[in-house]
């Protein structure tokens, strides 16, 4: 398993932020959240419902166990990653707006989201993300920003493969 300081870094991409999202990213998050292409890789294939959205949102931005950020590139919003937290890991889930994949928003937003975990929550020692098996541009993202594979796992009723990042 690659440790986190082994990690290559993002650090010569400054045009790339994270900002904590907000109410005003709603309509943002609720379009990237139903994107036929985000869809087709979430567990859940089904559209996602205005008043669900709205709910979920407002509640994960007040949850402290929650990290969700808009990924920005020259103030443009771009996408989103979310880190979940939980007693000693963390579990993440990204999305990059269709326009912006292939561009390496995905690994930068990965890597410097794992970065600001590890260092705000000492306590969280290990980031995992399951991903659908058949999803190999992410497998590869995921890779490329210090996760490592660790085994086939069932999440959330379907076949997933289980990846960490270690502090």
């Amino acid at each position: 398993m690659k440790k986190q300081s082994e990690r290559n870094s993002a650090k010569n991409i400054p045009n790339v932020i994270l900002a904590r999202a907000t109410v005003a990213d709603m309509r943002f998050l609720f379009n990237l959240r139903n994107d036929p292409g985000v869809r087709a890789v979430s567990f859940n294939n089904n559209p996602i419902q205005w008043d669900e959205h709205r709910k979920w949102l407002l509640k994960t931005i007040e949850n402290p166990n929650s990290c969700l950020f808009v990924v920005k590139v020259n103030r443009r919003r771009v996408g989103q990653v979310r880190v979940d937290l939980h007693v000693g890991y963390g579990e993440i889930s990204v999305s990059i707006a269709a326009a912006y994949r292939g561009k390496g928003f995905a690994k930068i937003s990965i890597d410097r989201v794992g970065r600001y975990v590890f260092k705000k929550y000492p306590k969280i020692k290990k980031i995992f993300a399951y991903i659908k098996p058949e999803n190999i541009v992410s497998i590869k993202t995921f890779e490329k920003a210090g996760f490592s594979r660790q085994s086939n796992v069932k999440h959330k009723g379907n076949r997933a493969l289980k990846m960490a990042l270690i502090r």
